[in-house]
C-alpha cells in the first residue's frame, strides 16, 4: 500500500530545504508503523491508498481540511491531531514505537519521556488533553545512535517522581548525551539538585524556563538566582519565555506587565523571548496591537535588546526614525 503523511504545520514541502521546524512526532510513528508492514511511505506521496493529515494547532485547523480536500484519488483519508480534535490518539502499539528518522531530514532524536501536567492554566490544553503528570518513554527507547543530541518534548518533567527524572538526567550525563529542549522548564519546580542535574548536562543550544504570570515574579527570581550559583552563564546559556498578550481577565494592564517581565529578565542578564498568546478557538479575545509587535521584535534581536532598552527602541519605531 501507498501511505502519504500530510504535515499541514511545517514546511517540508520540499525536503532539499531542511526547515528548521519539529519533524511531527506521531507521523514518524505512524511512518515506522506502516514500513513495518511493507507499505510505501512519505510525505505528500501521489496516488496514495491512506492518507494521514495531521495538525497541532487549532489556528490550522481550516488548512488541514483543505489539504485532506484535495488529496486524489480520495481513499481512505484520516484527519487527527491537537488542531482537529483534542481527544485524538494514536493507537498503543503505534504510540509506544520507534519514530522514523527517515521521513525528516531529522537531526535528533525526539519525544516525550512524560505526558500531561498538574498545573491547570487555563491558556493550555494539555491538563484536559493529556491529564495529569505520568511517564511515559525512556529517552532509550526513541534516541538513535545516528544521533548525538536528544529532544526531550515534555510540558513539565520536573512534575514527574524523582526516580523518574534521575534516570532521565543520568542517562543523558552517562551517554553524553546533548539535550535539546524547546518546551520552557517550570522554574518554579526549580530546586538545587535539578539546577545541578541540568547544568551536568549538555545542552544543545540555551535552556528555556518561562515565565507566564506576574505573579509568580518571586519564584523566578529564586530560580534565576539558582540557576547562577549552579554555574550558568545566564546571559549566554538561559531564556525565558515571556506569555505575552494575555492575563486570565485581559485586563488593560496586560501589555504593562509583558513589558515588566521582559525589563526584569533583562535586568538580571537574562534573554526574554515573547511568546504572544494563539487562542484555541476563534471566538477567544486575543490582544495584537503595534506594540506587542514592536517588543516581539526587540526581544528576538540579542544585539537591540541588550544594547537599548524597550521604551528607548519603541519610541523610535513610533517616530520611524
Amino acid at each position: 500500500m501507498r501511505i502519504s503523511l500530510i504535515d499541514v504545520d511545517n514546511k517540508y514541502r520540499d525536503l532539499k530545504k531542511n526547515a528548521k521546524t519539529i519533524p511531527n512526532l506521531a507521523l514518524m510513528k505512524l511512518s515506522a508503523h506502516h514500513k513495518a508492514k511493507g507499505d510505501t511511505v512519505g510525505l505528500n506521496l501521489k496516488d496514495p491508498d491512506i492518507t494521514y493529515t495531521s495538525c497541532v494547532f487549532t489556528w490550522n485547523q481550516d488548512k488541514a481540511l483543505k489539504e485532506a480536500s484535495k488529496v486524489y484519488p480520495p481513499k481512505i483519508v484520516i484527519c487527527g491531531g491537537s488542531g482537529i480534535d483534542i481527544n485524538c490518539r494514536l493507537p498503543e502499539n503505534i504510540e509506544c514505537l520507534k519514530p522514523d528518522y527517515d521521513l525528516y531530514p531529522s537531526e535528533y532524536s525526539q519525544g516525550f519521556t512524560t505526558r500531561g501536567c498538574g498545573r491547570k492554566c487555563n491558556f493550555c490544553i494539555v491538563p484536559e488533553k493529556e491529564g495529569r503528570i505520568h511517564t511515559a518513554q525512556h529517552p532509550k527507547e526513541f534516541h538513535d545512535d545516528r544521533f548525538d543530541t536528544c529532544m526531550i518534548m515534555d510540558n513539565n518533567l520536573f512534575m514527574a517522581p524523582q526516580e523518574w527524572q534521575d534516570s532521565i538526567f543520568n542517562w543523558f550525563i552517562e551517554n553524553k548525551i546533548k539535550m535539546l529542549s524547546p518546551q520552557g522548564w517550570d522554574i518554579r519546580l526549580l530546586n538545587e539538585k535539578r539546577a545541578k542535574a541540568l547544568r551536568e548536562i549538555a545542552h544543545a543550544g540555551m535552556v528555556h524556563f518561562a515565565w507566564d504570570n506576574i505573579k509568580d515574579e518571586s519564584a523566578v527570581l529564586k530560580g534565576i538566582n539558582l540557576l547562577a550559583e549552579t554555574g550558568f552563564d545566564l546571559r549566554r546559556e538561559i531564556s525565558v519565555y515571556v506569555l505575552s498578550g494575555y492575563n486570565p481577565d485581559f485586563g488593560k494592564d496586560t501589555f504593562e506587565q509583558d513589558v515588566y517581565r521582559c525589563n526584569k529578565l533583562r535586568s538580571l542578564g537574562v534573554q526574554a523571548y515573547v511568546m504572544r498568546y494563539q487562542p484555541r478557538t476563534k471566538t477567544r479575545t486575543v490582544i495584537r496591537g503595534r506594540r506587542l509587535n514592536a517588543l516581539a521584535r526587540w526581544a528576538a534581536s540579542p544585539e537591540i535588546y541588550w544594547k537599548t532598552p524597550f521604551e528607548k527602541y519603541d519610541r523610535k519605531e513610533r517616530s520611524g526614525d
